[in-house]
């Protein structure tokens, strides 16, 4: 199930710091923080190597398991980034079994830094917590079974925490909190950002968590980009009181594990998650309401919702684009709760887009093809397995047919939703001067398809 798209891998790697850092120092769990630090002579925790280390330096944890809570402090510079990694070669665990409760277990608060590398497991709290950081990049990490979420960047403050990156992480089995899948509201998720600025989330595999997969809560400016997510419980990528974020080339499925399946709205069917949703929750004293948000490219396969907009609080969506999705569902998401398009009224959204999507549902299936509203959206250029009528059918310019016309299509693989060369949706879509490239970051030329890939 696993799978990073290649040459996406290689561009996070090629972000770390190619320079040669000044000086380098060493953890060993067999270590004093009476040594000096070198390789013959290591430290012991994180934090005496911080205390020797400087910007432009590397921390090497060598390998072995490291049972504490880590606070991470030390800054580098925009110039000299620090390092925070483990030995070329050996594995470093990080694990919280028996520490405090309700801790995160690696705590960050620094700029312009790199943490690495590391497996951060059964942490009582959160995994990773990046708080008011900035700069910083938590890369190719591994966090599973935390009570609460893998991996938290955020502060109390929106925008002090901001310009960081999240990438190539593989978060699994995390919210444990909610394992019992009781909870109505209030559970953390697996890949948290929150009111921060400026973040982005790329190329990370989340995959059962009993949470949302990515969530970006009242933050704006953000970025998720090339994730696969699966058999997350509540939602797959959620947009809660968010501005200007970009969802674009994202693969967001259900295997058919119902362990994470949910009460569908409104008839509490159990069904799969959502696969995208943007919605604006009630924060007493915030507001950050659906705004700017661009939901292109993306892959989402048997889902309750394909792609929604949910009214859980007042606000409406503003000047949001939908647009280049494929989203298909298999005959047993077969019920009136399940809609591959979902955007539910509300007086106050205007300025909307949904355009270029194809929307398919097998020919077994029987629910409705779209649950949508009006007021503020207008729909065009999309195909459809069958009409599903006003409003969001638009015969001057929609497709209709009951011909799946993919290569696979009922796979969990981005490649079983190539189009094949008699699909109707190639070349009819619109060109569209924000959406340039597909699920691929191929370039669209000069005639548009509908889905997300380019023929």
């Amino acid at each position: 199930m696993l799978r990073i798209r290649a040459g996406f891998f290689l561009s996070v790697l090629l972000l770390l710091p190619a320079v040669l850092h000044a000086d380098t120092y060493y953890v060993a769990t067999t270590g004093n923080d009476t040594n000096s630090g070198a390789i013959t002579a290591p430290v012991r925790t994180f934090y005496q190597a911080q205390v020797l280390a400087g910007a432009g330096d590397t921390i090497s944890v060598r390998g072995g398991i490291y049972n504490e809570l880590v606070g991470i402090w030390a800054n580098g510079t925009s110039t000299a980034r620090l390092t925070i990694a483990p030995y070329p070669g050996e594995h470093a665990i990080i694990d919280g079994t028996g520490t405090t409760a309700n801790s995160a277990l690696v705590s960050i608060e620094s700029e312009y830094l790199d943490f690495t590398g590391f497996e951060v497991r059964n942490a009582t709290g959160y995994g990773i917590v990046c708080w008011h950081c900035s700069n910083t990049r938590i890369v190719n990490n591994r966090v599973h079974s935390s009570r609460r979420g893998a991996i938290y960047v955020g502060d109390d403050t929106f925008g002090t925490a901001h310009d960081v990156l999240v990438a190539g992480n593989n978060v699994y089995n995390n919210v444990l909190e909610n394992e019992a899948r009781t909870w109505t509201s209030g559970w953390a998720q697996a890949i948290s950002i929150h009111r921060a600025n400026n973040v982005t989330v790329r190329e990370n595999t989340v995959y059962r968590n009993y949470s949302e997969g990515i969530c970006f809560l009242l933050s704006d400016n953000g970025v998720a980009a090339a994730n696969e997510l699966f058999d997350n419980w509540a939602v797959g990528i959620y947009l809660d009181n968010a501005q200007s974020v970009t969802v674009d080339g994202n693969l967001v499925y259900s295997t058919g594990n119902q362990r994470y399946y949910r009460p569908s709205k409104p008839s509490s069917i159990s069904m799969p998650s959502y696969g995208i949703m943007m919605a604006n929750e009630d924060y007493p004293g915030e507001a950050n309401v659906s705004n700017g948000n661009r939901i292109v490219n993306n892959i989402v396969v048997r889902q309750q919702w394909g792609i929604a907009f949910f009214v859980e609080d007042t606000g409406g969506m503003t000047n949001c684009s939908i647009a280049n999705n494929t989203v298909y569902a298999t005959d047993d998401i077969d019920s009136t709760d399940a809609n591959l398009l979902f955007i539910e009224y509300d007086a106050a959204s205007t300025g909307n887009l949904v355009e270029n999507n194809l929307f398919f549902r097998s020919s077994g299936a029987t629910a409705t093809m779209a649950n949508v509203t009006a007021t503020g959206v207008t729909y065009r250029n999309n195909f459809w397995s069958t009409s599903p009528g006003s409003p969001a059918y638009n015969s001057g310019t929609d497709y209709t047919s009951t011909s799946a016309q993919f290569v696979n299509p009922g796979g969990v693989n981005a490649e079983d939703y190539r189009l094949l060369s008699t699909s109707s949706a190639i070349n009819h879509g619109r060109t569209l001067t924000y959406v340039t490239t597909d699920y691929w970051r191929r370039g669209r030329g000069t005639t548009y398809e509908m889905g997300a890939w380019t023929y």
